[in-house]
């Protein structure tokens, strides 16, 4: 009642919880196209059942007279505080506020209810499912959140035995959204098995000296695990790195080490980067720093101190890691290049283990320079790789725009190469 219903922009969570605005709670309201929405509440210690309500608004003005933004379906029992509200506790009226609102909660479940009215045209039973996996796909997998969208029509029960399903037969996802997010749960999932199913692939880095120009090579236990990583990301199969690092608070005189993990894969069918940032359970989607297609990631903190230190770094909508915050500004020695080490941490190991020296790339430029051949597409055409057919396709059927054109010269050996027209772009 204090922390959710009264107050806005304060928070009452502690260190190490998920939220750090006190602002997530506007969400419901801005959910409603009437800015208003109802708490039924059974309490866990007493089983009393309580019911208040509250609309948010502008500043407006009635017949001449001025409103502040703020009302309540309440009671305002007490002359000292004219406008206070203080929930309705009365059973009848409780009852039936759950009968015209086919409130399933009952006397003795205890818990929290709420109730959006006039819900925005946008919240569909769609848009809601396919949300749910973006940003929750982590804790679905896990099995620590299940989930029941329903409307009208149907129910459709999201959890750990039914998400792959999903995802393969939703309509609300395109082709290429589907493959892509099976493929990222089906990566997930295994890197979160990993650590007792495949043992060789875990490597564990040193902490640095320095969290700037740090060499990650350095960082492996010895030149035999770097080795054995870089053949393990070139075979295309998972590689999981624990960071070790030290987070150290400018009011303390001492530094907590922490860890957080980085899983890494490289599979040429990927037509696109696919990273994903998890802090503590939640998807931090405006996180992307890899750039090279063909490259799968998971950077995952789990561990409660450098959970606060990236949690300290969010902007209210947990999007993204900025150094900016009002939570996250001087609060952390060192801060700013310590942030920018685990961003960027996938990104340079990726960058390490696919270094290539002396390595012949036959195809590296085709989508730049390629010359179309005439025999392709014959079942005798070799590819690059020496094998039979025609090269495999990206993931999705999805190919990179053409932005030059290629023709071979008539007169001489070689090949010229021209910008393309606009219209003719492929």
């Amino acid at each position: 009642f204090y922390w959710f219903v009264r107050n806005v922009g304060r928070t009452g969570k502690k260190a190490g919880d998920r939220g750090r605005w006190g602002l997530g709670k506007i969400v419901y309201p801005a959910s409603s196209s009437i800015r208003s929405f109802f708490c039924y509440s059974v309490r866990h210690g007493d089983l009393r059942p309580a019911l208040i309500g509250r609309s948010v608004l502008a500043i407006h003005a009635i017949n001449g007279s001025e409103y502040h933004s703020e009302g309540y379906y309440a009671l305002f029992p007490n002359p000292d505080y004219p406008y206070f509200a203080a929930p309705q506790e009365d059973a009848l009226a409780i009852a039936e506020f759950a009968k015209a609102f086919n409130v399933q909660r009952t006397k003795s479940d205890c818990g929290l209810s709420l109730v959006i009215p006039f819900p925005d045209e946008s919240i569909t039973l769609d848009s809601l499912v396919r949300a749910l996996i973006q940003h929750y796909f982590w804790e679905i997998l896990r099995g620590t959140l299940e989930i029941e969208v329903a409307d009208d029509q149907k129910t459709v029960p999201i959890s750990k035995s039914t998400i792959d399903d999903i995802v393969m037969s939703w309509p609300g996802l395109a082709e290429v959204d589907r493959r892509v997010t099976q493929h990222r749960l089906d990566f997930c999932r295994r890197a979160d098995r990993m650590k007792l199913t495949d043992p060789d692939g875990y490597f564990e880095l040193r902490k640095p000296s320095s969290y700037e120009n740090v060499r990650l090579a350095d960082q492996f236990e010895s030149s035999d695990h770097l080795e054995r990583a870089k053949k393990r990301f070139r075979d295309g199969n998972i590689v999981a790195a624990e960071f070790v690092v030290g987070v150290r608070k400018r009011t303390d005189d001492y530094e907590r080490d922490a860890s957080f993990l980085v899983y890494l894969q490289k599979d040429g069918e990927l037509d696109r980067p696919d990273e994903t940032f998890i802090r503590d359970g939640l998807t931090i989607i405006g996180e992307r720093r890899i750039r090279e297609p063909g490259i799968r990631a998971l950077v995952l903190a789990e561990d409660p101190t450098v959970a606060e230190f990236l949690g300290d770094a969010e902007n209210p909508a947990h999007t993204k890691w900025l150094a900016t915050t009002k939570h996250f500004r001087g609060k952390y020695s060192p801060g700013n290049v310590l942030l920018d080490y685990i961003k960027l941490s996938a990104l340079r190991l990726a960058n390490l283990l696919g270094k290539v020296e002396n390595e012949l790339l036959e195809d590296l430029l085709d989508d730049v320079f390629g010359i179309p051949d005439e025999e392709q597409g014959k079942a005798s055409q070799k590819t690059p790789t020496g094998k039979a057919g025609k090269k495999k396709p990206l993931a999705g059927g999805v190919r990179r725009k053409r932005y030059l054109e290629t023709s071979r010269l008539e007169a001489e050996a070689g090949f010229s190469v021209r910008l393309k027209t606009k219209k003719n772009y492929a």
